[in-house]
Parts: C-alpha cells; structure tokens; sequence
C-alpha cells in the first residue's frame, strides 16, 4: 500500500477520472513502464520536478513587469 503524504489530495485530484486528462495519463502509464527500477523512477520524478520548476520560474517571470529601459537623447 502506498503511504500518503502532502502530495497525495493533488495526486488523486489530477487522475483522469476527475479531470478528462487521459492522454497524459497513458503518456504517464507509458513513461512508467518503461523504467523497471526504484531507482529509474526516481530519476524520472526528479526530471519531472526540474520541469514544472523551470516552467514556473518562466510562469514567473513573464508575469513580472519589465523596468524601462534608459534611453539616450539627442547628444547625452
């Protein structure tokens, strides 16, 4: 039996009965078959973090407004 933990509620809230996401849960299914070690998982879960974090730190900084740039007029 799995222990849960502080990501359990959004891992159950992402399955694809309650969402309709079932193309990603067969791409899931698919990525996990194909790693046959703890250790393989692993690697992969790591990957998958590094993405969403690089996802939001791009989320992030799109969002973040721009400073002006310094223009140059005339002779100065």
């Amino acid at each position: 039996m799995d222990k849960r933990d502080q990501w359990t509620p959004m891992i159950d809230a992402s399955h694809p009965m309650r969402t309709g996401a079932h193309d990603a849960y067969a791409t899931a299914l698919d990525m996990v078959g194909n790693r046959h070690s703890k250790g393989a998982l692993v690697d992969l879960v790591c990957w998958l973090i590094q993405r969403v974090n690089m996802a939001e730190s791009d989320l992030r900084a799109a969002r973040t407004p721009k400073s002006p740039t310094p223009t140059s007029k005339g002779g100065e």
